[in-house]
C-alpha cells in the first residue's frame, strides 16, 4: 500500500495525517476531468468552470462583414459576374471581345461598391408614381448563395412558408439574379412544409367547361358586333350566328338591338333555313334575356343557355 500525503486548504499543518490513498486502476475514469479543479504546491483547489459561449459574445459586425467577403468570393467565382466587375473597374482589357461585349451590355444596370460587392440598380413597379425615378440597390446573388436566399426568406420563421407571389417580392427587395421567379416558384411548390400543410385552393364553382356539339346546327352562338359605322339604310349593328360543329357563321346587318328585333333576326337566318337549334348560346346580355326572345325560344321548343 502507498500513502500519500494531502494537504487541504481548511486543515492545519498539526492536524494533518497520512491518509492512505489507493491508486486507481489505469482503465478507470477520472473524477476530476467532471469537474474543474486546480492543483498547486499539493493543494486540490476547485477551480473556476468555463463558461459556455453565448450569442454576446458574437460581434454582428463581424458576422456581416464575414457574410460580404463570402458573398464576393461566391461572385469572384462566377465568370458572369467576375467579367462584369472587370469591367466596372475599368479592366475590360484582360478579357477577350466577346466576354467584354456581354458584360457591357449590362454594366449601365450594375454598381460596385468600395469592398469589390456587385449590386443591381432596379426599381419597384408597385410604388406609386411619385417614387417612379427611385432606384433600389439589389445585391446580386451568386448561383451557389440562391437556396441560401430561399430557405432564408421562404423556409425560415421570418419567411413563414408564404406563397409564391410575396416570397418573390420578399426576395426581389434585396436580392438579384437571373432566373429570380422561377427559381422562387419551383422551390415554393417543391416545400414539403407547404405542400403538406397547406390545402389547395378550392374553386367557388365548376365550370361547365366547353359545349360539344354532334351535329351541324346543334348549338348555335350569337352575338352583337358595335358600334360600327352607320349604312345608308342606317344599320350600325351585326348580328352574328355561329354554329358550334362547323363554324359556319351568319350574320345579319341591324339598325335596332331590341329584343323583338333579335328574334325576329333569328327566326330569318337560322329557323326558317335550318329549323330550331337545341341549344342557344348568349353572353347574359340584356336584349337576350328579355321576355320576347324568351317566348321565342319556347315557340321553338329549344332551350337558352347563358356563358
Amino acid at each position: 500500500m502507498v500513502t500519500q500525503r494531502v494537504r487541504f486548504a481548511d486543515t492545519h499543518d498539526q492536524d494533518s495525517e497520512a491518509l492512505p490513498v489507493e491508486p486507481e486502476p489505469p482503465d478507470r475514469p477520472n473524477d476530476a476531468t467532471t469537474e474543474s479543479s486546480h492543483v498547486e504546491n499539493g493543494e486540490i483547489l476547485p477551480g473556476a468552470a468555463e463558461r459556455p459561449p453565448s450569442a454576446e459574445d458574437v460581434d454582428p459586425l463581424e458576422v456581416q462583414e464575414e457574410r460580404r467577403r463570402r458573398v464576393g468570393r461566391a461572385q469572384d467565382e462566377e465568370l458572369r459576374w467576375a467579367n462584369l466587375k472587370l469591367v466596372l473597374k475599368g479592366e475590360s482589357s484582360s478579357l477577350g471581345y466577346k466576354a467584354a461585349r456581354e458584360a457591357w451590355k449590362m454594366a449601365d444596370r450594375f454598381v460596385l461598391s468600395d469592398d469589390g460587392l456587385l449590386y443591381f440598380l432596379g426599381g419597384n413597379r408597385r410604388w406609386g408614381k411619385d417614387r417612379m425615378n427611385e432606384t433600389v440597390l439589389r445585391l446580386v446573388a451568386p448561383t451557389t448563395m440562391v437556396q441560401e436566399v430561399l430557405q432564408s426568406c421562404h423556409d425560415s420563421l421570418e419567411g413563414g412558408h408564404q406563397g409564391i407571389v410575396r416570397t418573390f417580392h420578399r426576395v426581389k427587395a434585396d436580392s438579384y439574379w437571373i432566373g429570380l421567379y422561377a427559381d422562387v416558384e419551383r422551390h415554393v411548390r417543391l416545400c414539403p412544409d407547404c405542400s403538406s400543410s397547406k390545402s389547395r385552393p378550392q374553386p367557388r364553382g365548376y365550370s361547365p367547361g366547353n359545349i360539344l356539339a354532334e351535329r351541324p346546327l346543334q348549338i348555335v352562338a350569337m352575338d352583337f358586333v358595335i358600334p360600327l359605322p352607320k349604312s345608308r339604310r342606317g344599320n350600325t349593328a351585326l348580328l352574328l350566328f355561329q354554329c358550334a360543329f362547323t363554324g359556319f357563321v351568319m350574320a345579319k346587318a341591324m339598325s335596332d338591338t331590341s329584343a323583338l328585333c333579335v328574334a325576329q333576326a333569328f327566326e330569318e337566318c337560322v329557323y326558317r333555313r335550318f329549323g330550331a337549334p337545341s341549344l342557344v348560346r348568349h353572353d347574359r346580355d340584356p336584349r337576350f334575356m328579355s321576355e320576347v326572345f324568351q317566348a321565342f325560344a319556347e315557340m321553338m321548343q329549344s332551350r337558352s343557355r347563358a356563358t
